[in-house]
């Protein structure tokens, strides 16, 4: 029986996880070893199904498979390092691990373990921050008052959304980079990029349509993009932050 595994982030996906495997397919037998494992256990914690093929596993291809039964393992990133890590090490269980080496092996188990769980409420964390900076962006848009809500990633990223939402979403690590020059920049609040993103806009404009009636595909910025290309054109500070950021020279 092979173990195709999922391999989750946070401790609260794995439930989503949970309900994939459930919709793709027959569940013959479940067995939650995170719930059932014992206080001093770790990396060997994880959910694993007895399956066999969904309904929606038809065709040709599939033809003999259905009744095969196949094994799938869930466990966080963590679990796996720690499962991995152990199992180059050849530690099966406790009574593997040498005396002398116990207390520090249950030591670092217990630090994975923390990790762990203080990883899932990090991310639930800033979950509720980006839930609170859209009310908080919302809530300030044409009012004036962005001048008082500060640059960071949650704040920028309801930023974005607000100020083009025609546009597809970035991804994290671009609005988090975006964040880093602005601050690099000088730039503290949104009002102060709002400021130059409106300077800008007609220039941005005229950027994106000039291809119009050409056969060649229009490039239109994303969201992060249109404010740093705006920025780059309508203040210096910005203009030599990005300079730098890639190695360009004037």
């Amino acid at each position: 029986m092979s173990a195709p595994g999922s391999v989750c982030l946070y401790l609260p996906e794995i439930a989503a996880v949970d309900d994939i495997v459930r919709a793709l397919f027959h569940v013959t037998e479940r067995d939650d070893k995170i719930v059932s494992a014992p206080a001093n256990a770790f990396g060997y914690m994880s959910v694993h199904y007895t399956c066999a093929l969904g309904d929606a596993f038809t065709g040709a291809r599939y033809e003999g498979l259905q009744h095969l039964r196949f094994e799938v393992q869930v466990r966080t990133l963590l679990m796996d390092a720690w499962a991995s890590v152990s199992h180059h090490l050849a530690y099966k269980g406790e009574a593997s691990v040498p005396d002398a080496l116990r207390r520090d092996f249950h030591a670092l188990a217990g630090l994975f373990y923390v990790a762990d769980r203080q990883f899932g409420a990090l991310a639930d964390a800033s979950r509720h921050e980006q839930e609170q900076a859209i009310r908080q962006v919302v809530e300030a848009d044409g009012s004036g008052a962005l001048r008082d809500i500060p640059i960071n990633q949650a704040t920028l990223v309801a930023y974005l959304r607000i100020r083009f939402p025609e546009r597809p979403a970035d991804q994290p690590d671009e609005v988090a980079e975006l964040a880093e020059e602005l601050a690099a920049a000088g730039y503290t609040s949104l009002a102060q990029v709002e400021s130059r993103v409106d300077e800008a806009s007609d220039w941005l404009l005229a950027d994106e349509t000039q291809n119009d009636e050409s056969d060649e595909p229009v490039e239109w910025h994303t969201p992060a993009g249109a404010v740093r290309w705006s920025l780059v054109q309508t203040d210096e500070q910005s203009s030599a932050v990005w300079r730098d950021s890639n190695g360009a020279s004037d």
